[in-house]
């Protein structure tokens, strides 16, 4: 059984490349290739990034250096960790695939982990295509990061990018705590050993270091700070504005248990078990219940908020934008055209809302928690007529099932939150949950 926090934590190998476009030698140089951990930034690299390559374009000597890095033309922000990267791009690739290559999931007794369903998908490297502006006189879709160009005249590339992280961190401490004075009044080392785990380029021992004083000031913040009220989750395509962008949800952290039934040390034991053989199997099967059936007897309260299930969190996440969804009929223009599908999917679990109150009213209603109950018993299911199915847009429709990405894993949803967060969070306090279709 694991039990140390860096014995879950895997790494990616990164290909990154000179765009044709901006490449002015006759012959292209060799790729830079890097095995980064899941957590850390891809701004980590970006001066080695700019140093290698500059040789091999013509820097405009009235041109500001503005290099990002591309996916399929499209930008990818330098502050997001590799391992969120990886999946949203993992996610895109598999929905490009025929239901052929999922067949395995349909064969076997008990579901296949993402990773085996689609070994080719997870195991190759994220290639991504490096761009420079002060080559060409184009610019990038979206600037890999707020306030690059404006601070790079002023500061050193790593100042700036170090600044911009520091107010992420920031800002996932105030949606979490309401407040960030705990985190000024530390020592500025305590935000050093928090940069230095999100930037951090080595898997060896280097890694295991920046991560355990990551942890142990995490520890030390959460003392000061107390109980979290929120916390902070980026879900991706398709509710993002583009294929490469994740969304931002605060989340309140309830102190009602799901249902009527209370988180024990046994359950959080056996989920912990499923989480570290990534088994999704961490109750029997059950048809998801009737709201009413629910709605009587008392909820007991849960001991600590970080104790709420993963799946509440991703049911109450995407409950505005689904409200919002279902009031425009889809007409909004917030989502990508990809998001239809995923939003008829969960469409049933928000069934008997007001869908005309706000976001905190629908939480408050009685219906809430049973309708999260039967999102976490579906999600949970260990057969396909019961799990959350989205049908893919194709030539015929295909039939896939909704899955949950949490570094390369398919945790339970009825994993306590904090147990997640612990393992699996980002450098800036964040969970990235990437949405797929297997």
């Amino acid at each position: 059984m694991l039990h140390q926090a860096e014995e879950y934590v895997g790494a990616v190998p990164l290909i990154i490349f000179l765009s044709d476009t901006d490449c002015t030698v006759q012959e292209k140089p060799a790729p830079l290739t890097y095995v980064l951990p899941r957590s850390s930034v891809l701004m980590a690299v970006r001066s080695e990034v700019q140093n290698f390559f500059s040789s091999y374009t013509v820097v405009k000597a009235d041109a500001l250096p503005l290099v990002w890095l591309t996916w399929r033309g499209e930008p990818v922000p330098w502050h997001y960790p590799i391992g969120a990267i990886k999946d949203s791009i993992n996610a895109l690739l598999i929905a490009e695939r025929g239901n052929t290559a999922s067949r395995a999931y349909h064969t076997e007794s008990s579901p296949l982990s993402p990773a085996e369903l689609y070994p080719t998908v997870f195991g190759s490297p994220l290639m991504l295509e490096v761009r420079i502006t002060c080559v060409t006189a184009e610019r990038p879709l979206a600037v890999p990061f707020a306030g690059q160009e404006e601070t790079l005249s002023r500061r050193s590339t790593d100042q700036a990018m170090g600044e911009f992280l520091k107010q992420v961190i920031k800002g996932t401490f105030s949606a979490m705590y309401g407040s960030i004075k705990a985190l000024m009044d530390v020592r500025s080392e305590v935000i050093n050993d928090l940069l230095n785990f999100a930037t951090c380029i080595s898997v060896g021992d280097p890694f295991v270091q920046a991560l355990r004083a990551y942890n142990e000031r995490i520890v030390g913040l959460r003392r000061l700070a107390g109980k979290p009220k929120n916390v902070a989750v980026m879900i991706n395509n398709p509710f993002g504005k583009n294929s490469m962008h994740f969304a931002l949800f605060r989340v309140p952290l309830g102190v009602s248990g799901v249902g009527d039934d209370k988180f024990t040390h046994d359950k959080f034991e056996k989920t912990r078990s499923c989480v570290e053989s990534n088994n999704s199997n961490c109750s029997n099967d059950h048809e998801p219940s009737n709201p009413s059936d629910k709605l009587s007897g008392d909820v007991k309260p849960k001991e600590h908020p970080l104790e709420t299930p993963f799946g509440m969190v991703v049911w109450r996440a995407l409950l505005e934008p689904y409200l919002k969804w279902r009031n425009l009929n889809g007409e909004d223009g917030a989502n990508s055209t990809c998001a239809e599908p995923f939003f008829r999917a969960i469409s049933p679990f928000y069934n008997g809302l007001d869908t005309s109150a706000s976001v905190n009213a629908a939480l408050s209603s009685p219906a809430a928690d049973a309708l999260a109950n039967d999102f976490i018993a579906a999600g949970d299911a260990n057969t396909e007529l019961i799990g959350i199915r989205v049908t893919i847009p194709a030539t015929p429709p295909q039939e896939r099932r909704l899955c949950l990405i949490v570094q390369g894993l398919r945790p339970p949803l009825c994993t306590p939150v904090g147990y997640l967060l612990d393992r699996f969070a980002s450098a800036d306090g964040r969970l990235y949950v990437t949405l797929a279709a297997l």
